[in-house]
């Protein structure tokens, strides 16, 4: 059984998520599951809202989560239009 996830993998409401070259302030939680969470998150710079994927760091997961990770990677090849998918 996997160990509960500390606070430390988690992102709260008012968070300031960076990438190096975007900032997203976290305005809430979207959905939970397995292997992390959905949160709804607006640019800072271009005042664009966004739903951002969120993995958790869970040591016992680590093989089904990168599959996970792998599926997003395929969906990211797809054209969003064509594909009825929400633009990566």
């Amino acid at each position: 059984m996997a160990e509960a996830p500390s606070n430390e993998n988690r992102v709260f409401i008012g968070d300031l998520l960076s990438s190096g070259t975007y900032s997203y302030l976290v305005e809430s939680v979207l959905g939970q599951g397995t292997f992390g969470m959905v949160a709804k998150c607006r640019n800072i710079a271009g005042n664009k809202t966004v739903a951002m994927k969120i993995m958790q760091n869970y040591c016992s997961l680590v093989d089904q989560a990168r599959g996970e990770v792998d599926v997003l990677f395929q969906l990211q090849l797809l054209d969003s239009d064509k594909s009825n998918l929400v633009q990566w």
